[in-house]
């Protein structure tokens, strides 16, 4: 996921990224939430069933405030 992460935060083309399934872990969650602060051409996002619970999540979309092209979040089948 970290290099997912470098590459999402210098990528200019990427529109859609599916991480469901993946099993993030808090500090998987935390290098994500920055390289999409640094991106803004990202418009669908898709973390199902990655076991998030409400607390992850709150910091995680606090940090996407920045974010500006995002549209879609799929968050489904998490513990929120």
């Amino acid at each position: 996921i970290n290099q997912i992460c470098y590459l999402l935060a210098n990528n200019k083309k990427l529109i859609s990224l599916d991480l469901q399934k993946c099993n993030l872990q808090n500090n998987e969650l935390s290098i994500l939430s920055k390289a999409l602060e640094m991106n803004d051409t990202i418009t669908s996002l898709n973390l199902k069933g990655n076991n998030l619970d409400s607390n992850r999540l709150k910091i995680f979309c606090q940090s996407l405030e920045c974010n500006k092209g995002l549209k879609s979040l799929d968050l489904s089948s998490n513990n929120i």
